[in-house]
């Protein structure tokens, strides 16, 4: 019953983070249509399609996290009683800048292959996912940042995940100008870190302190690495050290405008070339992928089957002229009658 109850909570705050960037995208085309002149045609730029089975579909996105909670709970419960510590890994270099503008994703392959052989190289299991932060800074244009999560794990009583953090900011691969580019917490750092603090999660995690809270963070984090980008945000420097720290800005004016661009990108991407496995991790992915794929199967009969049927432009136009003709002949005929 507690992973039942854990994994609820971590889905009530994923939906939460999907609900504030809808939020944003209802601003953007409330705020079209007011700056579209009377008489004239609407711009459909701020239009988006969005397919099931996409990054930027609301109920892939849900189905994603559900089924990573779950494959993670299950591993949990394998693997309990052993030595095994679990982190979680922030890579997010200058390389995984996308300016505003930018309409295609770049290639993300290379991107993956620099997190995964970085987490093999220190022993570490674990599972990638893919990520997307808004940025909107006072010195530079607004920019999209293409990052990466990894819930990873070890067994190795050597392993230090703060020095592991060190020696990768120093390498060329993951340079950050502006911020520190790879950090490692432990388990129970990310999840203390992390709840918004009126959560149901937080709340259960506090009223249970006597508990084992191994699951309830373990779920925090499967829903950690597929929420939404959610918020605005600025790094803010530190002259004596020339990096800075990531905070959430508000009263950003690019707001709408950098959730829409980023929901152009999501709708490119399928839910499935977001993630990647190493070691370990790569069953959990196996599982994943599979259960994904029977699920998008369902959603896309599903909506295919709600949807109205599609008129050929043939068929229309015939349609429209019997309709046209057949008003002249009832006009005609009142006309007869009235005489």
């Amino acid at each position: 019953m507690v992973n039942q109850k854990a994994k609820l909570h971590a889905l009530a705050a994923l939906d939460r983070s999907i609900s504030k960037h809808e939020t944003f995208l209802k601003k953007s085309h409330i705020k079209s249509r007011r700056q579209c002149p009377l008489g004239k045609q609407r711009d459909r730029s701020d239009h988006v399609e969005v397919l099931p089975g996409t990054l930027a579909h609301a109920d892939t996105r849900r189905a994603a996290s559900e089924y990573l909670i779950n494959s993670l709970l299950t591993q949990h419960a394998k693997t309990k009683g052993s030595r095994r510590r679990t982190f979680l890994a922030t890579f997010a270099w200058d390389e995984g800048i996308v300016p505003v503008d930018q309409t295609k994703l770049p290639l993300l392959k290379p991107l993956f292959q620099k997190v995964y052989k970085a987490l093999m190289e220190f022993g570490l299991s674990g599972v990638i996912v893919i990520d997307f932060s808004l940025f909107d800074p006072e010195d530079i244009p607004p920019y999209i940042h293409i990052h990466f999560h990894a819930i990873c794990w070890t067994y190795d009583k050597q392993f230090r995940h703060s020095s592991a953090s060190k020696a990768l900011c120093k390498r060329r691969a993951f340079k950050n100008l502006r911020f520190k580019s790879v950090n490692i917490r432990s388990r129970k750092e990310a999840a203390n870190l992390f709840p918004f603090k009126d959560s149901p999660l937080y709340t259960y995690v506090f009223k249970n302190l006597h508990k084992d809270q191994t699951k309830a963070s373990i779920a925090w984090l499967g829903q950690y690495l597929w929420a939404a980008p959610a918020a605005t945000k600025r790094v803010v420097m530190d002259h004596e050290t020339s990096k800075g720290r990531i905070v959430n800005f508000a009263n950003s004016e690019n707001a709408e405008r950098l959730h829409l661009e980023v929901e152009r990108l999501m709708a490119q991407l399928p839910v499935q070339c977001c993630i990647a496995g190493v070691d370990a991790g790569c069953a959990i992915r196996r599982e994943w992928k599979k259960k994904m794929r029977e699920w998008t199967g369902r959603s896309i009969q599903a909506d295919s089957s709600n949807r109205a049927p599609r008129i050929s432009k043939a068929r229309h136009l015939k349609k429209k002229r019997r309709n046209r003709s057949s008003r002249l002949l009832n006009t005609a005929l009142q006309a007869i009658h009235a005489r």
